[in-house]
């Protein structure tokens, strides 16, 4: 599996638009989309799980969300601190 979004997508989603969407929420900070054990997982840099609600509106505004994982930090590229290290984020995972 590609990782990144130089791989421009995931079977047939955009992994970009989806971020894009979920950040625009503003209830939290960094997300990442990825597939992780088969699944298409939304992951949001959180110290705590959103409530359920939050989480429901999530998936409804993105369908193509399978899963939400929790990650303290998601980790960034040192010099570009929006570029997703998403190798590096699968082994967090």
């Amino acid at each position: 599996m590609a990782h990144g979004t130089s791989a421009a997508r995931l079977d047939d989603i955009y992994p970009f638009a989806i971020e894009a969407a979920a950040m625009s929420r503003k209830a939290f900070g960094r997300v990442a989309v990825t597939h992780h054990e088969g699944r298409t997982t939304l992951v949001v840099e959180a110290s705590r799980p959103l409530a359920p609600e939050a989480e429901r509106q999530l998936i409804q505004l993105c369908p193509a969300i399978e899963a939400i994982r929790y990650l303290n930090r998601i980790p960034v590229d040192r010099r570009h601190h929006s570029k997703v290290l998403y190798r590096d984020l699968a082994r967090r995972l």
